[in-house]
């Protein structure tokens, strides 16, 4: 029997990242999400400072429409992440992720990659000076 991806395979995860780069982390801590669609499987990882000040939120996407298949597939996102993590962090987080979803190959296989660095801290000010509610990490028609 395959192994499930649910709750518990995303806190180990995010566990997993956690003492994995405990040496690059600055205060912060990882968590992880994901979601299952009827044509894809989309996981989200977070990594946030402690003081809820910034936050790196990175989302993977991969097409598949067979249901027997997403589990594979979000397993395979968590490698990928691990694997763009590890040259994030090579390159002193100089590796800056697009908004918009950009294709990467990886084992033979397109996954689509968007992130973005917040400044929670300023967005939250700005939000409450303009009576606004604070925006998502992505757009959710996107």
């Amino acid at each position: 029997m395959k192994a499930s991806f649910n709750s518990k395979t995303e806190r180990l995860f995010a566990e997993t990242l956690g003492k994995r780069y405990s040496g690059f982390l600055e205060n912060e801590v990882f968590t992880a999400e994901h979601e299952r669609h009827d044509d894809h499987v989309r996981l989200t990882l977070r990594l946030d400072r402690l003081d809820a000040s910034h936050r790196w939120v990175w989302q993977a996407l991969h097409e598949t429409e067979e249901p027997e298949k997403q589990n594979d597939s979000l397993f395979l996102l968590v490698d990928f992440l691990d694997a763009y993590l590890s040259e994030f962090f090579a390159s002193n987080r100089s590796l800056r992720p697009q908004a918009r979803f950009v294709a990467h190959e990886f084992r033979d296989v397109d996954i689509c990659l968007r992130g973005r660095r917040r400044d929670l801290a300023a967005e939250h000010e700005a939000a409450e000076w303009l009576g606004e509610a604070t925006e998502t990490d992505f757009p959710d028609d996107s």
